[in-house]
């Protein structure tokens, strides 16, 4: 397994971890939210005046709920994308292949590699 396949996988199950972790909190957070709104009668613009109350009656934050969309959010790209943050972690010496280790110190942008045949970025 080369460099660049770990780090995907590690990333990725990582993101996996990290959605498990949050969409229970979210789903907790969305609950508590549309109770909030329904104790307020459906007054988004008195939330603010009542943030105290829908916090000790429903559990609802507003600090919880960017908490849990930011985590959301994250663990999603980690499972779909994660391809800049593979790139960052795996380019550690940029005179060698990013797929096998072989030494290209000699060797230009776009020539493939001799020992595994992936092209140098």
């Amino acid at each position: 397994m080369s460099r660049v396949e770990f780090a995907t996988v590690s990333l990725r199950l990582l993101g996996l971890v990290l959605l498990l972790l949050a969409v229970p909190e979210l789903i907790r957070q969305a609950e508590a939210f549309l109770a909030t709104m329904h104790w307020l009668d459906w007054k988004p613009w008195i939330i603010g005046d009542n943030l105290q109350g829908a916090r000790d009656n429903f559990g609802f934050s507003i600090a919880g709920l960017i908490v849990a969309l930011g985590q959301t959010a994250v663990s999603v790209y980690l499972l779909l994308r994660g391809r800049w943050l593979v790139r960052l972690l795996t380019r550690i010496d940029r005179s060698r292949c990013m797929e096998c280790g072989y030494d290209m110190r000699g060797a230009a942008r776009g020539e493939k590699c001799p020992e595994c045949g992936s092209v140098r970025d």
